[in-house]
Parts: structure tokens; sequence; C-alpha cells
């Protein structure tokens, strides 16, 4: 029983716990830290490449988007509500893609 124990007062439990995360079907050991970025920025916005692990690069889209300007023309609103236009007349708002 005094075996039992000395083994006890040297178990030293592994405190440290080792991080994994499966990305593209590779299961990868890696720091706290790492984890809790994939964790948070989401585990499909990575991949496994070339022996790495990176974040991948998100496409710009091209799509534009019209705004409402003034114009030598256009719509005048109620209560300035572009949702209620009034009238088209002299010195009012159209809607315009940006240009470059």
């Amino acid at each position: 029983m005094t075996e039992f124990f000395n083994a006890l007062k040297n178990f030293k439990p592994n405190t440290e716990k080792e991080h994994t995360v499966n990305i593209d079907g590779h299961v990868l050991s890696v720091s706290l830290e790492l984890k809790k970025e994939i964790i948070k920025t989401g585990i499909e916005n990575w991949e496994y490449k070339e022996n790495k692990l990176t974040k991948k690069i998100k496409k710009k889209t091209q799509r534009k988007f019209k705004e409402l300007k003034s114009d030598l023309q256009g719509y005048h609103f109620l209560d300035n509500d572009p949702y209620w236009p009034i009238k088209i007349d002299k010195g009012g708002y159209t809607w315009q893609l940006q240009s470059e």
C-alpha cells in the first residue's frame, strides 16, 4: 500500500492541452491563440496549403451600387424621404453610379 501512496506523490498530471483543428481533412496541432483566432474568424476562412496554415484571401466583388445625387432634373421627395417621390422637376435628385 505504501507503493501506491509513493506513486501518487510522484504523479504529475499533464496540464498542457494539445489544441488541434481539422482543416481540409488535415488534423493540425496549433497554439491556443491561433485556435482562438480560427474560431473567431471561422474555420471555413482558413486553408492548409504547402504544409502551411494560411488565411484565405477574400475576393473583392465587382458590384457597384447607385447613389442618390443632385442633378439638373430629378426627383423631389416628401420630407426628404427617398421612398416618397412627389414629382420630377429641375434641381432634383437622381440615382447615379459613382464615377471612378
